[in-house]
């Protein structure tokens, strides 16, 4: 789970994610002022959003990336215990071409 995260779950909806700073961020876009012009606490305010996004979206690819390398460990488990690709394919609900592509990274 990401610093600062948690997962918000619900009985008639899928898990959705919520991060501190974050919450209540998307998906509108403030805008300030005339058409084209912004107040500097508007323009500082839109900033520090943008870093907030950004830190979170790095701890997401980082997640991904160790998520990738458990789910290439326990296909290649299960290689080893005598499943072939495409009975993992099945059992994953994929192909077996993408078996072999997770294999491969």
């Amino acid at each position: 789970m990401p610093a600062g995260g948690r997962i918000a779950t619900g009985s008639a909806s899928p898990p959705t994610l919520a991060f501190a700073g974050l919450d209540g961020m998307y998906p509108r876009v403030k805008t300030a002022g005339v058409a084209g012009t912004t107040s500097s606490s508007a323009t500082a305010a839109a900033l520090r959003r943008a870093k907030a996004a950004a830190a979170e979206m790095d701890v997401h690819r980082r997640a991904i990336g160790d998520l990738a390398a458990a789910r290439r460990t326990a296909i290649a488990e299960l290689l080893a215990a005598g499943m072939t690709q495409a009975e993992i394919a099945r059992a994953l609900g994929v192909t077996q071409p993408a078996i072999a592509k997770v294999l491969r990274a």
